[in-house]
């Protein structure tokens, strides 16, 4: 990847929202790194997508709630000669937190992906961001408005916009750091046909989006230079509806 060219990281990339927000990158002319954690197939996909697009990709397996798997994904950048002006944390899960069964396994599990793995991305590839570049944070709906069954989740998904205001102070004018928080976009796995029913039915505009509507979102913030600190709700109006 030539320095001249602007380079986006996309960790999650291989798929869903992740895969939209890296295709949209190279459609608008940007290198795109992406990571993967056991989405092999899908991560060769996306790379090949991206290429097809006349830019350039590279895959790289990465378990972001392993910091020395971070680590390890910062020293191949730094072999290529890979700088990077726009990080996205993408990579998550997601998962259902029964109040009476939850158990501390899931609630570490949760939290070292969601809001311990972007920390550390930022952390483990400052020395790769260009200056003037910018990271963007995928937050939730679910941060703002609290989701009974998802205990872990929402409070992941909070921790991380509040964890985007404080770094956008502690790396300005470095870097400007923002988040967008999708709502209902794409059924997680195991999401019943009515329990999706219902959560589009409790956004104002009464529909799903897409995952290009978060990728657009990102890379506005990308492109808006004199924006930091903010987290950009993409959620159809979910949080206006209780």
């Amino acid at each position: 990847m030539p320095p001249s060219r602007p380079t986006v990281l996309v960790t999650g990339g291989a798929r869903r929202i992740g895969r939209a927000i890296a295709l949209e990158a190279a459609r608008q002319g940007w290198d795109v790194v992406l990571t993967w954690r056991r989405s092999a197939l899908e991560a060769r996909r996306t790379a090949r997508a991206v290429e097809a697009l006349g830019r350039r990709a590279l895959a790289l397996r990465v378990d972001v709630a392993r910091p020395p798997s971070i680590r390890q994904a910062a020293r191949a950048l730094r072999r290529r000669g890979i700088r990077v002006d726009l990080l996205v944390n993408s990579a998550a899960v997601f998962e259902p937190t029964p109040i009476g069964r939850a158990t501390p396994a899931h609630w570490d599990r949760v939290l070292d992906a969601n809001l311990k793995g972007p920390f550390f991305v930022i952390q483990e590839m400052l020395p790769r961001m260009r200056e003037g570049g910018s990271v963007v944070n995928i937050a939730d709906a679910a941060g703002v408005v609290p989701w009974p069954s998802y205990a872990a989740h929402a409070a992941s998904k909070a921790g991380l916009i509040m964890l985007t205001k404080v770094l956008a102070r502690a790396l300005a004018p470095r870097l400007r750091v923002n988040a967008v928080a999708p709502g209902p976009i794409l059924p997680a796995p195991g999401v019943s046909r009515a329990a999706w029913r219902r959560a589009i039915g409790r956004t104002a505009l009464r529909r799903a989006g897409e995952p290009s509507d978060v990728a657009r979102a990102v890379l506005f913030l990308a492109g808006s230079r004199f924006t930091t600190g903010q987290t950009l709700l993409v959620d159809g109006g979910r949080h206006l509806v209780f």
